[in-house]
């Protein structure tokens, strides 16, 4: 029986190596293609949106394939994703993707992508980079068994560099116990052995087929469909079972929560119901805060750590060693309550700024990609305030975020867009445009709508002290929109909106005529 024909199954609901939680046990082969399908049509389109997320989905379960893949299926693979960079104007990855893109030049490119698209005839021009052999080590494999890379049996640790490889583990009876993607040569030293001589082809490996049709779906014998399908129903029964536990242990932990505030009531220490992390203000009291610190922040792990010994906290940061793999899961919301937890404890002990702006990153992806608005503006705020506020992207989008909140954000989302204008150097070419445009945006309306509010009070409450508010407030409006109109009349770009407000708060033609 060939590889292409009939797929070996490998205890479908078991995590692959390389993976952190249990694999989609419907994930297989043919999944591969459908997906492979339809981030070809959405390259096409183009929709870089959608392609990008089929493809981060596929390079994310690709690693729980029961099959050992094959390099036509990856060639695909490959150029779907130095297409989709070659979109969003990322040279150096179309350069890498498009080496898994060579890996069999006889495989027919899909109708939808023309001979005349620029990105395909760069791909098809390209050199394939020569591999590497690893000077004086072997590579490690089961007994009987052996290492594929790319869907091909190796002897030695041959891998060409700065290109992407999928390697994959078989056993003397074909199973597959671990795969990975690889960048280029580097290979992980679990792989490695001292000893440099070869090691023999797996027992039940079989070459690929030089002529698979790498667009056509794979034939599963029934027998192996139908205990798919039984490892998929144990899977999703095993699954309800955790979730019911899940939910049952936090039913615990709220009734054991109400026994703690009765008890601190009885007590006099609290009132029942009260939420203890809130603290009654006064007005003088908030003007002096900071003005993060006049929004909610969550409570975050660095206020438990003082109650924990070291060893706990060595055991919490144990599953969450390898953040480069957590980055994919980040991006598409998938970390899971003890990766945020683990992520929370190695963020407060972490000694160094740039590993803590690395968990911070990994935070704040995933909380944006689940919606979690209250969570993603702590963390956000977070990091900005206490790890690094240098990076005026960062600080784009949180003014940004901040700027369509409630009147009382205004003032932060000034700040906050402040300090982007100020490292708005490293921007280049359209997006510094339209992002310096933007943030004088913000700044201007922002201070529009805080003097409209100020001029509300003056009609209610006439005096000294709001007068002198809506004053100021105009103020601060007519200098931020002629700035902004200065800004936009220099680039060449519309000036409509910032002239008309600009006019508003000054009143006279002659103040907004910059030029």
């Amino acid at each position: 029986m060939t590889l292409c024909i009939v797929v070996l199954f490998l205890g479908i609901a078991t995590p692959a190596l390389g993976q952190d939680e249990p694999c989609d046990p419907a994930f297989d082969i043919n999944r591969l293609l459908t997906g492979l399908t339809a981030a070809e049509r959405a390259v096409s389109a183009p929709n870089r949106k959608r392609a990008r997320e089929v493809l981060e989905s596929l390079h994310r379960d690709v690693p729980c394939l029961p099959d050992p893949v094959h390099p036509r299926h990856l060639v695909r693979y490959g150029r779907a994703r130095a297409l989709l960079a070659y979109l969003e104007r990322r040279d150096k990855e179309v350069s890498y993707w498009g080496q898994m893109a060579l890996l069999d030049r006889a495989v027919p490119w899909p109708d939808r992508i023309a001979e005349t698209h620029p990105a395909r005839q760069l791909i098809e021009i390209m050199a394939k980079r020569a591999g590497v052999q690893q000077e004086g080590r072997g590579l490690r494999a089961p007994d009987g068994g052996g290492v594929l890379v790319d869907g091909v049996a190796l002897t030695h640790p041959v891998s060409s560099p700065e290109a992407p490889h999928l390697v994959q583990v078989m056993t003397r009876d074909g199973r597959l116990v671990q795969t990975f993607w690889q960048d280029g040569a580097i290979w992980p030293e679990s792989m490695l052995t001292d000893d440099p001589a070869p090691i023999g082809l797996p027992v039940r490996y079989a070459a690929p087929h030089p002529h698979l049709d790498a667009y056509a779906a794979v034939e599963i014998a029934s027998d192996e469909q139908q205990r798919r399908q039984d490892a998929q129903a144990r899977a999703e029964l095993q699954r309800q079972e955790n979730e019911e536990q899940h939910d049952r242990a936090i039913e615990k932990e709220e009734r054991r929560e109400e026994r703690r505030r009765a008890r601190a009531a009885k007590r006099g220490k609290v009132a029942p119901n009260a939420d203890a992390s809130v603290v009654e203000l006064t007005d003088e009291a908030l003007a002096a805060m900071d003005i993060a610190e006049t929004r909610n922040i969550d409570v975050y792990i660095e206020d438990m750590l003082p109650r924990r010994d070291a060893l706990e906290i060595g055991r919490s940061t144990a599953p969450c060693d390898d953040l480069f793999r957590l980055e994919p899961r980040s991006v598409l919301g998938r970390l899971t309550d003890d990766h945020i937890l683990c992520l929370q404890t190695r963020l407060a002990t972490a000694d160094r700024q740039t590993a803590k702006s690395k968990i911070s990153r990994l935070l704040l992806a995933d909380a944006w990609a689940k919606e979690d608005a209250h969570r993603w503006e702590g963390a956000m705020r977070r990091h900005l305030v206490t790890i690094d506020r240098s990076d005026p992207d960062l600080c784009y989008i949180f003014a940004s975020y901040l700027a369509d909140q409630e009147e009382e954000a205004l003032a932060e989302a000034m700040r906050w867009a402040d300090i982007a204008l100020q490292n708005s150097h490293r921007w280049e070419g359209a997006r510094r445009v339209q992002r310096v445009s933007a943030l004088h945006r913000i700044n201007a309306v922002a201070a529009m709508k805080l003097w409209l509010t100020a001029e509300q009070l003056v009609v209610e409450e006439p005096n000294r002290e709001t007068m002198r508010r809506g004053a100021y407030w105009r103020n601060k409006t007519k200098n931020l929109a002629r700035e902004w109109l200065q800004f936009v009349q220099a680039a060449g770009v519309d000036t409509r909106a910032a002239y008309e407000l600009c006019l508003s708060a000054a009143g006279t033609v002659e103040y907004c005529d910059v030029e």
